[in-house]
């Protein structure tokens, strides 16, 4: 993104922050479409995938059945054997998936192994095409059957968790923020997310809290925009006014000049020594 261009704009450096292109996706799709396609629903999936841009936007359905997909595979080739230590290493190991498919150093072995057979390679397959169609069931339990009709967002959301009441009943709902969010785990608009099985939602824990962009020829047109809002009181109208800026990419003008404070305040707090 830094070298398509000379000069940047602070127009150009906020829609390089919100880029949710993965090319993480781009490169193991293309090990993983290699799935056999029986049936109807499936060719849908794989057409799909073939297509898509790796763009990890809330809007679209593609992410959402990599997201799921790739989750699946990895917990059948792996997390099942590793049991406790699954947890330790994670979920998310493209390097290393790329590697299995791709047979790199003999790794499909995995796969053989996870099945009990001997071909590594036809037994990755196999797994692909286990773990597709486990996938579609899910998203179609939750979501419908027609693909056209899932989007990322619906199940991928930035949560703003409570430091002390976030995970008590009845007070987290009122304290906890979550949106809907473009992004994933590769992608340069970070979204580190965690799958929920009690939800069965792909959960926002780790992103850009704070983005700003600041302007060192003019100072007074920086913006910045927090993930929930100036206020820690949930009961101000400032505890989330800024998140669904935030999860949209808005900025709010970082104005420090005392004139133009004046002329643009909102609210004017005085405060006066007692008599």
């Amino acid at each position: 993104l830094l070298a398509e261009g000379v000069k940047h704009s602070r127009e150009g450096m906020q829609r390089m922050q919100m880029d949710a292109s993965n090319p993480v996706a781009r490169q193991l799709l293309p090990l993983m479409l290699q799935v056999p396609a029986h049936d109807a629903r499936t060719r849908e999936a794989v057409q799909r995938l073939a297509n898509w841009d790796g763009a990890m936007l809330r809007e679209r359905a593609e992410p959402l059945i990599y997201a799921e997909w790739l989750r699946l595979f990895t917990e059948r080739l792996y997390g099942e054997r590793l049991g406790d230590l699954f947890e330790q290493i994670g979920a998310h190991n493209p390097a290393f998936i790329a590697s299995v498919l791709s047979d790199r150093a003999g790794a499909s072995r995995w796969c053989g192994e996870a099945l009990g057979e001997a071909d590594g390679v036809t037994a990755c397959r196999r797994l692909l095409g286990d773990s597709l169609a486990q996938a579609l069931d899910n998203l179609s339990q939750q979501y419908g059957d027609a693909m056209s009709g899932w989007q990322w967002g619906d199940a991928h959301k930035a949560v703003s968790r409570h430091a002390v009441f976030g995970d008590v009943p009845v007070l987290s709902r009122l304290f906890n923020l979550s949106i809907a969010n473009d992004g994933g785990r590769d992608t340069v608009n970070y979204a580190g997310y965690y799958y929920d099985p009690v939800s069965r939602q792909y959960l926002d824990d780790v992103g850009p809290g704070l983005r700003a962009v600041y302007d060192l020829n003019d100072p007074q047109a920086s913006g910045f925009i927090l993930s929930s809002g100036q206020s820690g009181n949930p009961f101000s109208a400032h505890y989330s006014d800024m998140l669904e800026g935030w999860a949209n990419g808005r900025l709010v003008p970082m104005i420090s000049e005392r004139k133009r404070l004046e002329q643009q305040a909102h609210h004017t707090l005085e405060l006066a020594p007692r008599p």
